[in-house]
């Protein structure tokens, strides 16, 4: 069988030794990377100053204070993903502001009238903790002048405060709409002392304004792979970009692109709410994840998501393993029990592309309970369960991936021929290729990301095309591990011993 050579030519006659090094196939390794997607602080923020570009995706490597702003919403989510996975490759993605945007406000309105003792209190923004201490006489304007001195003493804090005539006003540090997420919270803790909480009166964070457009950052992604995307918004204009972006026709899972990857978007609202928007949306390369009065709000539980994701979903067989009772570090759920999605709630939801959490009990921790795309239908409008769970298009991925890079490595510069009696080494037929297939299909089988490599060798079809010489079409019959999702037990209950045997015989006459 003569040797194939890709830089030393047949005809050299001068003496001697010569030698041509090439990589010969390697072990594969997926390697993905998290793509956070939000604002940055402006580059002329007094206090905290971005030194990131809009719009142009940037590596964070515990830099993101520097990046993007100490107290911005896109340093926040680098934060909390980096506590769900802490050797997370990760990449921000601050965007560009809509035209005049407006900041959202919120305010605590401190009761007229003198502290009748003293406490320590605590507000609490996002979540985190603004301790301060009320002291007898206290009147409504020092009691106002310590919340805003505890707020601005805490300089990761999303908003700003003023006091005056004892209101303190919040004011989101960076305008637009996401600043409505930001929650304002009194006696979390089970153990403070309640008379905070009868002294002030909090008014939610609201009338921010300004969606901005992504589709500039987004093509300016190019060709690097994203496997896990977490988006801070969750207007519709904007998530129907991502799901474009992401689609099977001309977006990253098309086949022209073959990057792939994965989206995370979430909202807080009534149960009702999210039920209604999880059924205009169907993308298998797309997840919702549904909240109600969390303490978090939905565009950090969405970075702490896909960071979770990216940890345990990139390799294998972990990435073929549900996601439920995994906890999501940082993320505070409901104050009140009642909020809580019961498990009759969380069943109406998984028919309606809605992901939701579960809740320890005991401690309050907030865990994952099923992670769901939002694929609820084929192209004819009947419902499908193919790509039901985040693991599948994931396992697809994986196992694409793994094809090409196999494909690429022995086939990316051979002939082709229907036959090759003489085992020419530089010549490849069909019937070698459908060979390689099988065995990578059975490392995949060994990876444990799919199943039943027999299977796959009886229906796998490899041929060469009947119009275009230079061609070779397969179909891959690709059959996913699943998971234990349900375990259902019939409980049968009895009075006596089971083995014991009955005579029920009649009696003789």
């Amino acid at each position: 069988m003569p040797i194939a050579f890709d830089n030393i030519p047949g005809n050299i006659r001068v003496p001697f030794f010569y030698g041509e090094v090439r990589p010969g196939p390697q072990g594969f390794q997926q390697l993905s990377k998290l793509l956070l997607i939000h604002f940055q602080n402006d580059a002329t923020d007094p206090e905290f100053p971005s030194s990131a570009v809009n719009d142009q995706p940037v590596e964070v490597f515990g830099n993101e204070d520097f990046l993007f702003g100490i107290n911005s919403p896109l340093a926040q989510m680098v934060k909390i993903a980096r506590r769900n996975a802490p050797f997370q490759s990760i990449v921000g993605l601050p965007i560009t502001h809509s035209a005049t945007p407006a900041a959202a406000t919120g305010t605590v309105t401190v009761t007229p009238g003198a502290a009748p003792r003293s406490a320590s209190s605590n507000l609490y923004i996002n979540g985190q903790r603004m301790p301060f201490t009320i002291l007898a006489g206290d009147t409504e304007t020092m009691i106002a002048s310590k919340i805003q001195s505890a707020v601005e003493a805490n300089a990761s804090t999303p908003v700003n405060a003023t006091a005056a005539a004892g209101v303190v006003t919040l004011t989101a540090n960076v305008k637009g709409a996401w600043g409505n997420q930001i929650t304002l919270k009194m006696n979390l803790a089970p153990d403070e002392d309640p008379l905070f909480s009868t002294l002030a009166t909090i008014v939610p964070m609201a009338g921010g304004a300004g969606i901005p457009d992504i589709t500039l950052a987004l093509a300016n992604c190019a060709d690097t792979p994203y496997d896990f995307i977490a988006t801070g918004f969750d207007d519709s204009a904007n998530i129907a970009l991502l799901e474009d972006f992401l689609s099977d026709i001309d977006g990253r899972w098309g086949p022209y692109s073959q990057l792939y990857g994965h989206g995370f978007w979430g909202r807080d609202t009534t149960f009702a709410a999210l039920q209604t928007e999880g059924n205009l949306h169907n993308s298998q390369h797309m997840t919702f994840l549904g909240q109600y009065h969390y303490v978090t709000p939905p565009y950090l539980r969405v970075a702490a998501y896909g960071a979770i994701s990216a940890e345990h979903l990139q390799t294998f067989p972990e990435g073929s393993s549900p996601l439920q009772t995994i906890p999501l570090i940082g993320v505070i759920g409901p104050v009140l029990k009642g909020d809580r999605p019961s498990i009759a709630t969380r069943q109406s939801l998984y028919y309606d592309g809605v992901s939701m959490d579960r809740f320890d009990d005991l401690t309050g921790e907030c865990q994952v309970d099923r992670t769901l795309t939002t694929y609820q239908h084929n192209q004819w409008g009947s419902p499908d369960i193919t790509f039901l769970d985040i693991n599948t298009p994931l396992q697809v991925m994986y196992g694409l991936r793994r094809f090409k890079a196999d494909m690429t490595q022995i086939f990316g510069r051979v002939a082709l021929a229907d036959s090759n009696p003489y085992n020419v080494s530089n010549i490849v037929t069909p019937d070698d290729i459908r060979k390689q297939m099988c065995h990578t299909y059975t490392k995949l089988v060994k990876d444990g990301a799919f199943q039943g490599a027999e299977i796959f060798q009886q229906y796998l079809q490899v041929e060469h095309d009947q119009n275009d010489p230079s061609r070779v079409n397969a179909s891959l019959p690709l059959w996913c591990v699943n998971q234990l999702r349900i375990l259902a037990v019939a409980a049968i209950v009895y009075l006596q011993n089971p083995s014991l045997q009955v005579d029920t015989a009649p009696l003789a006459a």
